[in-house]
């Protein structure tokens, strides 16, 4: 497993990370996953409980923009969101 302190240094170093929302089945929630430039996983949450993720990540500077970009995408579909220098520290 990789630890939080990877994630966030993974995070930091890349310009551009993507969402995918993942159609769960049966007793299978829903879920959201996160992966940085190179694909890597770096998380994964349920949609409706993102904020404590979000911030795991090191992305609560883009919380807004995350979740409404959450909200609109389908599900299946590989989704890219551009940061901008403005990362939390």
């Amino acid at each position: 497993m990789v630890s939080t302190s990877t994630k966030k240094i993974a995070v930091m170093e890349a310009n551009i990370i993507y969402f995918i929302k993942i159609k769960g089945k049966a007793k299978i929630p829903d879920y959201v996953q996160v992966r940085d430039k190179d694909f890597t996983l770096i998380g994964y949450y349920r949609p409706g409980r993102n904020e404590r993720s979000i911030r795991s990540v090191d992305l609560s500077a883009y919380h807004a923009e995350i979740e409404a970009l959450i909200a609109e995408i389908p599900f299946g579909k590989i989704t890219p969101f551009e940061l901008n220098s403005q990362t939390s520290s």
